[in-house]
């Protein structure tokens, strides 16, 4: 039985395998390692995923928080536009105490009600290029708190019963729809205050293509909220203050407005004296200003100057004249600034070499900062028109000490008054250097054995005070200027100098609908999904063939 037994189960023949391939089975453990395989790699695809899904969140997340403590923005506008320049954030970032930025609006509508306000309270046509002012506005004022969360920028509705709190605690004199409050404890119970309203902020021009139909209307041509604001802000923490007198009745016109906005937007108290006559001018004031004299002095003025700069022995005055070559040549003032080591001729500088002025215009010159004047020589070039032949006296009195501050290239001449493009002398007459800035020092000590100085500093030019050049970014005139007002009155307590140039919003709006968006476009809806579609292909080629 054993033996049939054996018989009927015999292993099958080689031949009879092949014929009955399903009777074959793989070995277990060769399916174990393959399922084994396939696991891991299914799982590491998973836990893939599952990584990049939870980084994907944690960045999500965090720069949401971020966001709500910095500002985390890319400006992409040509000439930054929409961003805070270094300079003022630095000065932000530095503010310890805490200010009260109070803007009277609703957020939500600032741009809207700042269009009224513009028409019917200045004459603004409310254009496209308007509402982009507001825009940039709003952006701008929302970033001072970003940068220091001791700058409290807050939006009060004109309608509300808080805002009423507002015109309680801080005057409802001189306020209208978007007027910035801002506002310091300097003492308890006691702020200091600065408002800041619609002319503050926004550069208003005429548009004369109006005035054939007798209407009068303006134009938004420029952005001053970045100095603006940041010069309120440094106001009402600041305490130093000096005293500025303009004594415009020597000259035919006056071309000091935005030098005295430029003063009181770093601390001075500015008062302008229109007296045709000088008899004496008061020791409370730190600097005088005498803007393109056209008349001469007095023997009489001339020593009211003087006993002025000299303070009964006690120095520490300064002043400050800007020149005009199409003025008269003014004998017993120009025969003062000679005293102090400031020589003045008769004609108007001329440069031969047109690299060196504007197009066509031989007589507006380039000049460069000699670098003689340490405490003045940061800034660098400058642009002036009519400028007075000007250069350092050989002999002074009283032992002053006198610099160049800012000087032309040697290819200048003297030209007569009337000089043009073209002037036919100027290949015949003798090239020079001459100077767009000089500073004459006056020393003595005081009583503490302390080195005291009364300062007096002449401009050639005009230019200094107005020009269309001095917004340019380029351009230091206004630098300068503020500069040297600093200097010789000893205010800048801050370490900043607010210098107002405005931010236009042509790069703002051309760069952004064009450059910006096409760049965005073509990195979002083509580089990027090219990208995933590559790697994607990839990963299928690699998984199909393993």
């Amino acid at each position: 039985m054993e033996e049939n037994k054996n018989l009927n189960t015999a292993p099958e023949t080689t031949e009879e395998k092949i014929k009955n391939p399903k009777k074959e089975k793989k070995p277990k453990k060769e399916k174990l390692l393959k399922n084994e395989s396939l696991f891991k790699k299914g799982s590491y695809s998973l836990a893939l995923t599952a990584i990049v899904l939870a980084v994907i969140i944690i960045v999500n997340v965090l720069v949401s928080v971020l966001n709500d403590r910095f500002t985390l923005e890319f400006d992409m506008t040509k000439e930054k536009q929409n961003s805070i320049s270094p300079t003022n954030i630095e000065y932000i970032k530095a503010v310890e105490k805490d200010v009260d930025v109070v803007v009277c609006a609703l957020e939500s509508n600032f741009v809207s009600y700042m269009g009224a306000t513009a028409q019917n309270s200045y004459s603004v046509d409310y254009n496209a290029t308007a509402r982009e002012y507001f825009d940039q506005t709003l952006n701008l004022i929302n970033k001072y708190n970003h940068y220091n969360d001791k700058i409290n920028v807050r939006f009060v509705d004109t309608q509300s019963s808080e805002f009423a709190s507002i015109t309680s605690e801080y005057g409802a004199d001189n306020i209208e729809y978007g007027t910035i409050i801002v506002a310091t404890e300097k003492e308890e119970g006691k702020k200091r205050i600065k408002k800041l309203n619609f002319s503050d902020i926004y550069t208003i021009e005429q548009d004369d293509s109006y005035s054939y139909y007798g209407v009068e209307v303006n134009t938004i041509t420029g952005n001053k909220i970045e100095t603006a604001l940041t010069s309120a802000i440094s106001y009402v923490l600041s305490n130093a203050t000096a005293k500025a007198a303009i004594l415009t009745g020597h000259s035919d016109y006056n071309i000091t407005e935005d030098f005295v906005e430029m003063l009181e937007d770093n601390n001075y108290v500015v008062a302008t004296f229109s007296d045709a006559v000088i008899k004496s001018i008061p020791d409370e004031y730190d600097l005088i200003v005498i803007p393109t004299p056209s008349k001469d002095f007095t023997e009489d003025e001339i020593n009211a100057i003087a006993k002025y700069l000299d303070n009964d022995g006690n120095l520490q005055k300064g002043m400050m004249v800007f020149a005009d070559a199409s003025a008269p040549y003014l004998t017993n003032f120009y025969s003062f600034l000679s005293e102090w080591g400031i020589e003045i001729d008769e004609g108007m500088l001329y440069e031969t070499d047109e690299t060196y002025h504007a197009p066509d215009d031989p007589t507006t010159l380039f000049a460069i900062n000699t670098g003689e004047v340490d405490d003045l020589s940061e800034y660098e070039l400058f642009i002036g028109g009519l400028n007075i032949p000007m250069q350092v006296a050989k002999s002074t009195e009283n032992n002053r000490s006198v610099k160049p501050i800012i000087s032309t290239l040697d290819s200048v001449v003297e030209a007569p008054k009337t000089a043009t493009s073209g002037w036919d002398g100027a290949d015949d007459a003798v090239k020079s250097t001459y100077h767009f800035a000089i500073e004459s020092s006056q020393s003595a000590y005081a009583e503490d054995n302390e080195l005291i100085y009364s300062r007096v500093v002449a401009f050639s030019s005009p230019y200094f005070l107005e020009s269309e050049y001095n917004d340019s970014s380029y351009v230091s005139n206004k630098e300068i200027t503020l500069a040297v007002a600093n200097k010789i009155s000893a205010i800048n307590d801050t370490g900043i100098s607010f210098v107002s140039k405005s931010i236009t919003v042509e790069s703002y709006y051309d760069s952004i609908n064009q450059s910006s968006v096409n760049t965005v476009r073509v990195l979002f809806m083509i580089i990027l999904p090219l990208a995933v579609l590559a790697l994607g292909i990839v990963i299928f080629i690699k998984r199909r063939n393993a």
